[in-house]
């Protein structure tokens, strides 16, 4: 049996023939054929957790066999063009026959979610095909894959800290391992200094909500058809509902009407015209987001609330809070971080959070230097 490997690199593991007389040996045909009918796509930058499509395309109809083998992804999801199929450990058979149509084979990988948050934020994975021609030939064809994660750790945590935050301060400094990106949610501590929005900020947010909800009841008399969708918007009688639940609904009913260009129109327009009523949105929140989202690009590391502060009393107090890591799929990825530490102040301050916090994003191999 003639088997040659694709992928990143081709290997020939057929004996070459005609060697000697310069002529093109078959395999190099076989090779030079394959390359040109199949086509082998394979998602690339995965997170852990993620879902990961891939495909095969193929011109030759004496394939007799395809066969999937996959490490480092934990199950295969769907296939499709296919109406049965042969399970095995790590992977699938899947002959001509059940095939719906010729030429075709596509379907989704799943990754684990990362669970082991002590281990490596980056995982190996690959998935190999096999394809039996029913001349006797073969092929393998393999995509390798890096999963990726995060993970963090609590380098330096000085105490006291002395506040405001003067340049080159010595501050909280959390080092961030891996590639991925992550969003990091800072919640309160029973007991410890109060977190809040400055008030500036708290206000501003407070009027552009309001211009948006009576915006929003302008279209419910203009489409009455879509108040149902608007008092999402507005999360009337929502209660019961996570954000995360009332995101997905929202999403899920704007798919129905997004038909409807002239009432998708003045939906935005609301947004807009909100923002370009309240002066103070663009000066107090836009543009301060986009400098900050611009600095953190090289760590990839983002508050969920950036200009959440914590209230510092004149004298001082302890600073008493939980950092939780997530990925862009919201799946928890490092974790929990708890900091404790004294805050002195000479007077009644705020001092924001992303100040305090600071983020590195490298190999931190010293574990002594871990907290």
């Amino acid at each position: 049996m003639k088997k040659v490997l694709l992928g990143n690199n081709i290997q020939k593991t057929a004996e070459r023939t005609n060697v000697d007389t310069g002529q093109l040996a078959s395999t190099d045909l076989e090779i030079s054929e394959t390359k040109t009918n199949i086509e082998f796509y394979l998602g690339e930058d995965i997170l852990q957790g993620e879902k990961v499509p891939f495909y095969l395309l193929w011109k030759d109809n004496s394939i007799d066999k395809i066969k999937l083998q996959y490490t480092g992804f934990k199950s295969i999801v769907r296939l499709f063009n296919v109406n049965e199929y042969e399970k095995i450990d790590g992977g699938a058979i899947i002959r001509k026959e059940a095939l719906k149509s010729p030429g075709y084979l596509g379907g989704t990988l799943s990754t684990a979610t990362a669970t082991a948050l002590n281990e490596s934020p980056s995982q190996q994975a690959c998935l190999v095909i096999d394809i039996e021609y029913s001349n006797g030939t073969s092929i393998s064809l393999k995509e390798d894959r890096i999963l990726h994660s995060a993970r963090a750790f609590l380098i330096n945590q000085p105490s006291p800290i002395s506040v405001p935050i003067k340049k080159n301060q010595e501050c909280i400094k959390i080092n961030i391992e891996g590639a991925a990106s992550v969003n990091i949610d800072i919640s309160q501590l029973k007991g410890g200094l109060e977190l809040k929005l400055p008030p500036e900020v708290l206000t501003t947010m407070e009027r552009f909500a309001m211009a948006v909800i009576e915006g929003m009841e302008i279209l419910k008399k203009e489409y009455p058809q879509h108040s149902e969708l608007l008092s999402l918007f507005k999360m009337e009688n929502q209660e019961n509902k996570s954000f995360n639940q009332l995101m997905k609904l929202i999403q899920h009913k704007m798919e129905k009407v997004k038909e409807d260009k002239g009432f998708t129109e003045a939906l935005a327009y609301v947004y807009v015209s909100a923002i370009m009523e309240q002066q103070k949105v663009k000066d107090s929140i836009l543009i301060p987001m986009f400098e900050y989202l611009e600095a953190g690009a090289t760590t990839k590391a983002f508050l969920i609330s950036p200009f959440l502060c914590v209230a510092v009393p004149k004298g001082g107090g302890t600073l008493k809070c939980t950092l939780r890591f997530y990925d862009l799929l919201r799946h928890n990825c490092v974790k929990p971080i708890k900091i404790r530490t004294h805050l002195m102040a000479t007077e009644d301050t705020l001092v924001p959070l992303k100040e305090l916090i600071q983020f590195s994003r490298g190999n931190e191999n010293d574990n002594s230097k871990r907290c």
